[in-house]
């Protein structure tokens, strides 16, 4: 039986979606971890919702025991009840990534 294929991820702190009110921002402490020891792997925030987020990620690339921090903004005049996720791609190559998300509604 072969082992698993190695696990890494960046995952966000909070892992729940927050409330921000419009010009406002959020922060993310974003934790990497792998199952075994690996190169760095590139961390990518990618935002889908109902309007245009602002985002900043402080490191393009991660591994094991690594921190960074992802910021999310509101623009000003944002209705309440909008939503936004990012999608936080970890990556070693095309067909090599695993997916987090961190994500806001707004107030």
């Amino acid at each position: 039986v072969e082992p698993p294929p190695p696990y890494f991820l960046a995952m966000p702190s909070p892992e729940a979606l927050q409330g921000v009110s419009p010009g406002r921002s959020v922060q993310f402490t974003i934790h990497a971890w792998s199952t075994v020891a690996l190169p760095d792997w590139s961390v990518q925030a990618i935002p889908r919702g109902t309007f245009n987020l602002g985002v900043s990620l402080s490191r393009s690339q991660m591994n094991n025991g690594q921190t960074a921090t992802l910021t999310l903004s509101v623009p000003p005049g944002t209705a309440p009840g909008n939503y936004a996720v990012v999608y936080l791609v970890s990556a070693l190559g095309m067909t090599d990534y695993h997916l987090a998300y961190a994500g806001v509604v707004v107030q």
